[in-house]
């Protein structure tokens, strides 16, 4: 039997590279696009959620986020809508209901962690750092305060297709303020690091890219479009 010589050995070695490397682009291409799918699917079912909460709450949004846990009309929109997107969980009073917490260690719900997301540590206040926002302007800040505007109720938006409810949101300091209100906060990891997964007030998820984006304002119909109780 022939043996390979060295140089054949090479020879071959160069084409498997050449190979590889003519094919990881696609790879990496086709996982980004996977990754892309399963964060719209689950801003769809968190979108869904966010809508059924609002039915059972006179039309109105959840609380964008909590300054503390004694006051009862201050609670994270993620542990609101938790109901209704994980049947069966107890909430009770723990803000932090939407993570799992066993042995010392934290993880976001699946739906509650977008794919394309930097890994944190498993720990509750990094993990309070959120993968998702909701949309300050259409979300009741705090219904007990006269100085802040309660948030839009759903019925009363105007072209809902084209209101944005939640999106990918960037890690916050604050964890107790998963919301966005400003285009600085929108967590652009989707195509190709140009663009964000966005969900919408009538229940469609789609992509945009960040130059689509407009500047936050209470007349921008895209946020707030002077919201109105």
């Amino acid at each position: 039997m022939k043996k390979f010589t060295l140089i054949e050995l090479l020879v071959v070695i160069a084409i498997i590279a050449i190979l590889a490397s003519m094919l990881l682009p696609a790879l990496n291409q086709a996982r980004g696009r996977a990754k892309d799918i399963n964060c719209v699917s689950n801003q769809k079912q968190l979108a869904l959620g966010c809508i059924q909460y609002s039915e059972d709450h006179n039309g109105f949004l959840p609380l964008y986020g909590a300054s503390t846990r004694t006051n009862p009309v201050y609670a994270k929109w993620q542990t609101l809508i938790l109901p209704y997107v994980y049947p069966g969980v107890p909430v009770g009073t723990d803000n932090n209901a939407y993570l799992q917490i066993a042995d010392g260690k934290a993880k976001p719900r699946g739906l509650f962690k977008c794919p394309s997301a930097t890994p944190t540590a498993e720990t509750i206040a990094a993990q309070q750092s959120n993968n998702y926002g909701i949309n300050l302007y259409i979300s009741c800040i705090s219904p007990s305060d006269p100085n802040y505007p309660l948030g839009a109720a759903l019925k009363r938006i105007k072209n809902p297709s084209q209101r944005f409810m939640i999106s990918d949101m960037q890690d916050l300091t604050n964890a107790n303020e998963p919301r966005i209100m400003n285009k600085n906060d929108f967590g652009f990891r989707h195509m190709g690091g140009r663009g964000a997964v966005i969900g919408y007030a009538d229940g469609h998820v789609s992509a945009m890219n960040s130059d689509g984006i407009p500047a936050a304002g209470w007349y921008v119909y895209f946020w707030g479009q002077a919201v109105a109780n």
